[in-house]
């Protein structure tokens, strides 16, 4: 079921999912999750594109609408709109107006990035979109501090190699499914297989890069 939602602020900014999307097509162009659960990114940048047209093409004003909030099944989307992108926060719930200004100064910087080729230059191919570039201003501007890394829920399932799958056992033994802080993680591994901290460095980061660890974010 898709409605719009009030104005309300008084929801916890539990997010779960951050999308930007070009506001012409709805395409999205940087998708980026903080939970286990997938979304289909252009989904929601397509629901969201074709309301938003909808409403302006009802309404007898010319503004901008600058933030607008969604409702989608059980997920809440908060969006905020530039000059050429919409910027898109999903979770369980609504975010407030602080939240949503340092959003909208991620959105801002994305745009002034890529703001020639969003102009006239593209020509439909998103890896022209550094996605860990994004991914730093996203944290930066929204400054969520990280409890550690987590290990994904279907871990095994993404291991490519019997040293991961190894990994993942170990981490599965010692983390218990929680948050780890990264130097933890290091020496564990170091002292496990009695390997130097930057090979166990080495080895978190692969298992970060193929998806079996990610950071996980303190609730506001």
């Amino acid at each position: 079921m898709w409605t719009k939602s009030g104005d309300s602020n008084q929801g916890h900014d539990s997010i779960e999912h951050v999308i930007v999307s070009l506001l012409d097509s709805g395409l999205s162009i940087f998708h980026h999750s903080f939970v286990d659960e997938e979304v289909d990114p252009d989904l929601f940048s397509a629901l969201i594109t074709a309301t938003s047209v909808q409403q302006k093409l009802q309404s007898d004003s010319n503004d901008r609408i600058l933030q607008e909030q969604f409702q989608i099944e059980r997920y809440t989307a908060s969006v905020c709109h530039g000059e050429y992108l919409a910027g898109i926060i999903v979770g369980s719930g609504s975010v407030n107006n602080e939240v949503m200004n340092r959003f909208l100064k991620f959105l801002a910087s994305f745009e002034e990035e890529y703001k020639f080729i969003l102009k006239k230059a593209w020509n439909g191919d998103r890896s022209f979109f550094d996605h860990k570039w994004a991914l730093n201003q996203l944290k930066e501007n929204l400054a969520r501090p990280a409890e550690g890394l987590q290990l994904h829920q279907n871990a095994m399932q993404k291991a490519e190699n019997a040293r991961q799958i190894r990994l993942v056992l170990l981490l599965k033994r010692y983390t218990h499914g929680n948050a780890v802080p990264k130097n933890e993680l290091i020496q564990l591994i170091g002292d496990d297989l009695q390997i130097h901290a930057k090979q166990a460095e080495d080895y978190v980061n692969d298992l970060v890069s193929v998806g079996i660890l990610s950071e996980r974010f303190q609730k506001r």
